[in-house]
């Protein structure tokens, strides 16, 4: 892996100081990334991305010395949100399935609360989310979205060129994000160690400096074409 210039090694106060100055550009980057209009799929989806990794790098910064887990989590949702915004960049037709994905997501998730009523239980509840089922289902409509499923990380990763990256880190990453016997038998001073809290915190810069490399660039290529 290479250590561009938005990675650090160094003190915890540089590596916090660099955080917060790849927040901040991804921050105003997001602030450039203003949909044309409601159907402006790609502007509107990068500018979610962006704010969500910024997002990620505010919880690094604040949980800087939480748990190790939640560094892994975060080093995770980085290197995916990379894959994602790639994967956007390359095909920007891509972009409206991604959207769709929002109400699929709430289909499934409100279809899951309305299976743990009870028939016969709280049918003001139920009658609300049915009622919302039907206004999603309706939305998708209006606006020819289709529903759509969630792509793979291994996809992603395939697609992208990032195949050896995926098979490198992300067997790491499941053994702290999930209730693995590494985590549960394991001492402390095994699982928690500087040498993989480093790691964490390298790829958590690295796939952010990614992104806000592509983010930039984009947005500098927009005002010229302009």
């Amino acid at each position: 892996m290479r250590s561009g210039d938005h990675t650090r090694f160094g003190s915890d106060v540089e590596v916090i100081a660099n955080l917060n100055d790849m927040m901040r550009r991804l921050n105003r980057a997001a602030s450039d990334f203003l949909p044309e209009s409601k159907q402006d799929y790609v502007g509107f989806a990068l500018q979610r991305l962006t704010k969500y990794v910024s997002g990620q790098l505010e919880r690094l910064v604040s949980l800087y010395d939480h748990s190790i887990e939640v560094h892994a989590w975060v080093a995770r949702n980085l290197f995916e949100s990379f894959l994602l915004f790639k994967y956007l960049m390359d095909d920007r037709s891509r972009a409206k399935d991604f959207v769709a994905q929002k109400a699929t997501d709430e289909l499934q998730i409100n279809e899951g609360l309305l299976s743990l009523l009870n028939p016969g239980e709280d049918p003001a509840m139920g009658q609300a989310i049915r009622d919302r089922i039907d206004h999603i289902r309706g939305t998708l409509q209006k606006h020819g979205l289709q529903k759509s499923g969630h792509w793979l990380v291994k996809t992603l990763a395939d697609q992208t060129c990032n195949r050896d990256e995926y098979e490198a880190f992300y067997k790491l990453y499941s053994k702290y994000v999930h209730p693995s016997s590494w985590l549960i038998n394991g001492e402390a001073e095994e699982f928690d160690t500087g040498v993989i809290r480093n790691i964490f915190f390298l790829q958590a810069q690295y796939c952010a400096a990614r992104i806000l490399k592509l983010a930039e660039d984009h947005l500098v290529k927009c005002r010229t074409d302009r």
